[in-house]
């Protein structure tokens, strides 16, 4: 007994009998297209886009502000982990934008409702399939030389942050098309913890220290709240400080 879509009003013809549904029954059942906004949902991409940034740079975050003591060991890893949890949010947004473009999104509202939401640079990079490794700005660095200072100890990222650089630089333009980032081994691996003794406070450069105040330490408002305490609106408000 065969049971065949007759038209696109849900009618079937089974043995040699007519049943009428309607539209939502038939599109239940598949006997009807339904349509997609590729503009409504490519919003909801977007939305997904941008939290999960925030959560991978957080990753990063957590080890630099959690309240105590930090090793490069521990920098380089979190550096690590940050950008491969990047690479599979920009990996997942440029497919969604390639699916989007299939479905017949133009470039006009491409650029409306993707280019203006996260910006024209990154919106270029996921369109090429290019990753954009994540930043360490200038105001991370200041607030992490601010905590080093509360504590009375060197800033560990001093003795790290050439190496993120060269890592970055290595990063940039790999391939979104890859499964992964590629497996990085941490060269700082098996250093001695930083001490807290008299270890004497590491200088800001002239250029830091003449920074405008507007620029300030992400946990200097919430004193020395370790990171992982803070609320979730407090998280988000220091993950934006320290990065640009």
């Amino acid at each position: 007994m065969s049971v065949k879509p007759d038209d696109d009003l849900g009618r079937f013809d089974k043995g040699g009998k007519e049943y009428e549904f309607g539209n939502e029954v038939a599109g239940i059942i598949g006997a009807r297209a339904v349509e997609i906004d590729p503009s409504k949902s490519i919003r909801y991409k977007v939305a997904d886009y941008a939290r999960g940034s925030r959560n991978s740079k957080a990753l990063f975050t957590r080890t630099m502000l959690k309240g105590g003591p930090v090793t490069p060991e521990e920098i380089f890893d979190a550096y690590i982990n940050a950008n491969r949890s990047l690479f599979r949010v920009q990996k997942r947004m440029s497919d969604d934008i390639k699916a989007a473009q299939t479905l017949g999104l133009s470039e006009d509202q491409l650029y409306t409702e993707v280019a203006e939401r996260i910006g024209g640079p990154n919106f270029r990079y996921l369109s090429e399939d290019l990753f954009k490794p994540m930043k360490i700005s200038l105001g991370s660095l200041i607030g992490f030389q601010e905590i080093a200072d509360e504590l009375g100890i060197l800033n560990p990222i001093d003795s790290v942050i050439d190496t993120i650089e060269e890592l970055r630089s290595s990063l940039s333009d790999y391939s979104l098309s890859n499964e992964a980032i590629p497996d990085i081994n941490n060269p700082f691996k098996n250093l001695p913890k930083p001490d807290l003794g008299n270890t004497p406070v590491g200088q800001l450069p002239p250029l830091v220290s003449g920074a405008t105040p507007s620029v300030v330490n992400a946990n200097a408002q919430y004193g020395s709240v370790p990171f992982t305490s803070l609320p979730q609106d407090q998280k988000e408000a220091a993950i934006d400080r320290l990065f640009d």
